[in-house]
């Protein structure tokens, strides 16, 4: 019975200690590879930096998802704008496109 007890002891201390032989750890880096998140922003418009559609440059309309020439053109023509929602209520851009931009763009108030 005592052998049988011991056992289960050392069952359990192995199972609970990860030392089961057949387990594998994930490298965890100790820190952002900040090249890697370089290379991320410059490939997806970053959500931090809003594109303030009343005062972007056409270069930087285009950037935006589904926005080309004739659309950057299209927004810059029609400034200045109160609300962002305003690309949608003038027909300057689709439905389907303003709702890909929606989220990466202000109109923001100059005075």
């Amino acid at each position: 019975m005592i052998p049988t007890v011991r056992i289960l002891i050392l069952l359990l201390i192995f199972t609970f200690s990860g030392v089961t032989g057949c387990t594998a750890e994930k490298e965890v880096p100790s820190s952002p590879d900040v090249s890697n998140a370089s290379e991320q922003k410059s490939e997806n418009p970053s959500r931090d930096v809003l594109i303030d559609i009343n005062t972007a440059s056409k270069a930087e309309l285009i950037r935006l998802p589904g926005i080309g020439a004739v659309y950057a053109q299209k927004i810059i023509d029609g400034r200045p704008y109160k609300m962002k929602s305003q690309l949608k209520s003038r027909n300057i851009v689709p439905d389907a496109t303003y709702d890909k931009i929606a989220d990466l763009i202000i109109a923001a108030q100059h005075k």
